[in-house]
């Protein structure tokens, strides 16, 4: 039994397995990558942020945290007290 949709380089397939990758790059260096993904006709290759609009919040927004950590660790930036924060909870 064929399935559609599992061509590779003209050859087929009697079945097709898909595997999902995640590659962590260089702010610097993401956008020649992902073109360098694109490139590649078996490759289907998109930004984290753009897989879903949701995903891309969280994401934005654990960087952030982690930014503020680091700088807050470095002594750029105040901590604040943990009971000041669990009194606001």
């Amino acid at each position: 039994m064929r399935w559609s949709g599992c061509d590779s380089a003209g050859l087929r397939a009697y079945f097709c397995a898909v595997v999902k990758l995640v590659v962590e790059v260089k702010d610097s260096k993401a956008e020649f990558f992902l073109e360098l993904l694109k490139s590649l006709p078996f490759v289907k290759a998109q930004k984290a942020e753009k897989a879903g609009s949701e995903n891309a919040e969280i994401l934005r927004s654990v960087r952030s945290a982690v930014k503020e950590l680091k700088a807050a660790k470095k002594g750029k930036l105040a901590g604040r007290p943990i009971q000041e924060l669990l009194d606001e909870l």
